[in-house]
């Protein structure tokens, strides 16, 4: 059997995800996201002089090549893709700079940093849709806002109410569900600490190499490193918990309201 080429190939894919963010989550993405953070990593390494020019420009180049495709993932001997990642990179670049790649970092630097720059990109395309979504239920509150149905408390019916009013509630929620996504967009930062976290093997230059990485990925400067640290992840994972809890209220009245000994959608 032919494996499918694209998302939409999928006929499942439309219904139990968007394609634009399965792509933006898929191997392809991680690959260029922990690609992207060893580049950045020898770039604020030799701005701050620990390792050669020479070598970073190496190092980057190959990153930004073809040379490290998503094979190396099924190379994986160890715990963490990296591994596999880093050996296969340092075959990419001159023998003068493969003692220069992933210096300094541990594995789980390039996976949180990844794992930042992933989740950046998939939450901006979650974002646009709740934007557009937002205005969807906008338009409906204001063209609606005289239209009555019937209100109803513990399903029961009560008093009238408009077909407007229930639109507004779910532009709120939807919003709301929105700024706290955007808040923990804002607070997505990348990671370096080394082996144990004391961003040793920096010349003492560390928190400055630090800040560098993360502002030539994009991503927050953490001030220190947050590996052991979980609250960013957490704070993802509960502003995309409010996103689902605010799109499925809407999906609720959709199915209710739109069912057939019901019929007011």
């Amino acid at each position: 059997m032919r494996p499918c080429s694209s998302p939409y190939e999928d006929p499942f894919g439309p219904v139990f995800g968007d394609p634009e963010v399965d792509a933006a989550c898929g191997p392809a993405a991680w690959l260029a996201s922990m690609l992207a953070a060893e580049a950045a990593l020898a770039d604020a390494l030799a701005a701050a002089g620990v390792i050669p020019d020479d070598a970073a420009k190496a190092i980057g180049e190959a990153c930004r090549s073809d040379a490290v495709t998503t094979d190396v993932f099924a190379l994986a001997a160890s715990a963490s893709p990296v591994v596999p990642l880093v050996a296969a990179l340092g075959e990419a670049v001159p023998p003068h700079a493969a003692g220069w790649v992933h210096y300094g970092a541990t594995s789980q630097d390039i996976m949180h940093t990844a794992m930042m720059l992933v989740s950046q990109r998939a939450t901006a395309v979650i974002s646009e849709r709740l934007a557009a979504a937002a205005g969807a239920a906008a338009s409906l509150a204001d063209r609606h806002r005289d239209t009555l149905q019937i209100g109803r408390t513990l399903g029961q019916h009560a008093a009238p109410t408009t077909f407007g009013t229930l639109a507004a509630g779910w532009l709120g929620g939807i919003d709301a569900a929105r700024a706290e996504l955007d808040r923990a967009r804002r607070g997505l930062a990348a990671q370096l600490g080394g082996p144990v976290g004391i961003l040793e093997g920096h010349a003492g230059q560390g928190l400055p190499i630090l800040r560098d990485f993360a502002r030539r990925l994009g991503l927050a400067d953490p001030v220190v490193p947050w590996h052991t640290e979980r609250t960013r992840p957490a704070r993802l994972a509960a502003a995309l918990a409010m996103v689902a809890g605010g799109l499925g209220k809407v999906a609720r009245d959709v199915t209710v309201l739109g069912s057939g000994d019901v019929g007011e959608l």
